[in-house]
């Protein structure tokens, strides 16, 4: 930007320069004011080009880091699926053990009644014996 307002500032005192002069004629201030517009439009084209090009460069440059952070969240939404998928094989599993252990409760119910019937028949049969 400081080249652009430096090669203007010039444009300005040349022109001024040759308007002062005598000898100028209209068609050296026109080539002088062409040439000057050609320098100044190639000069601004060039810093706009670098511009451009940094700024691709940016672009570029938050565009793999939004790559890179799409990767990081599907790589994370598939390990949160793989441990929601484990966390329900354990629920079945538990669910599993609860009905098992439900079933053992329930037989160990069974058995006591049945040795609390044999000790009472036992303990008829001793009464009846003595």
């Amino acid at each position: 930007i400081r080249d652009r307002d430096d090669s203007i500032q010039r444009t300005i005192n040349a022109l001024i320069d040759a308007l002062r002069s005598p000898r100028s004629s209209n068609l050296d201030l026109r080539e002088l004011l062409h040439n000057q517009i050609s320098q100044l439009k190639n000069t601004t084209n060039i810093q706009l080009e670098s511009q451009r090009r940094d700024f691709d460069a940016r672009v570029n440059k938050v565009l793999e880091e939004n790559n890179n952070l799409r990767i990081s969240l599907e790589e994370r939404e598939m390990q949160l699926t793989l441990m929601n998928v484990e966390v329900n094989r354990l629920r079945e599993e538990k669910q599993k053990y609860a009905q098992q252990l439900q079933k053992y409760k329930q037989e160990s119910i069974s058995r006591d009644a049945e040795i609390t019937d044999l000790r009472l028949q036992v303990q008829i049969l001793k009464s009846e014996t003595l």
